[in-house]
């Protein structure tokens, strides 16, 4: 009698620990998203802020599919055989359904209610040039926003024009975006281009790098080439 009791009791605890668990999850991802959302559009909690930028392609992955993840894991290790099947039931409902319900609800937060408005297939000129620039005074590598280069009519300096190269835009990073956003006065923008120059730096280090290594190639290839011509003479 005592020992059912207490596998009564036992019983009850497991499931109320596991419901509480996988709840506790959904809530976590729901109260993050929404600190985020709060946080960028008032400008505070700039490093919580800046660190969800700097991952934003990671952390919704994490918080829409981890909570999922976690609760068939919570479910698997702590379910007891001497659940009811009421108590069985309900809980897997939750981690099914609830599990469904919250990545679609999550997914479309991120998709069409960030509180960044990403529309990156467009920018204005006076942005692409300071991207230009920013790529000319190697501060962002040309990798960083695919930078290509194509012939076309450009203004000399002393007036008229000319043939030269020109530089093509194709991607913009999340951190200029939001600089371009919020102002590159923005205390979010300040710490964010920040780190973000940071990165770049070495990024324009192996950039250069595989320049030289791919000019250097190059070079000896003419030559190579040229020698197996003069030994055909």
């Amino acid at each position: 009698m005592i020992i059912d009791e207490i596998k009564a009791k036992l019983s009850r605890t497991s499931f109320y620990i596991s419901l509480s668990l996988v709840l506790l999850f959904y809530i976590a991802g729901f109260v993050y998203t929404n600190m985020f959302e709060i946080f960028y559009d008032n400008d505070i909690g700039v490093d919580f802020v800046v660190f969800t930028i700097e991952h934003y392609f990671t952390i919704p992955i994490v918080i829409v599919i981890f909570p999922v993840l976690f609760g068939w894991l919570i479910v698997g290790l702590l379910k007891s055989p001497y659940w009811t099947y009421e108590q069985e039931e309900g809980l897997f409902a939750l981690v099914m359904f609830g599990g469904l319900f919250y990545t679609i609800v999550m997914t479309f937060f991120f998709c069409f209610c960030s509180a960044i408005k990403m529309d990156r297939n467009y920018i204005t000129n006076e942005q692409r040039g300071i991207i230009v620039d920013l790529v000319k005074q190697e501060k962002i590598s040309k990798q960083s926003v695919k930078a290509r280069f194509y012939t076309d009519w450009v203004k000399k300096e002393g007036g008229g024009r000319e043939i030269g190269k020109v530089m093509d835009i194709n991607y913009v990073p999340l951190e200029l975006y939001v600089c371009f956003e919020k102002g590159f006065n923005n205390t979010i923008c300040a710490k964010l281009f920040e780190n973000f120059l940071i990165k770049e730096k070495e990024e324009v280090r192996c950039e250069k790098a595989r320049e030289y290594l791919a000019e250097k190639n190059k070079i000896e290839s003419i030559e190579n080439y040229n020698r197996i011509i003069e030994k055909v003479k």
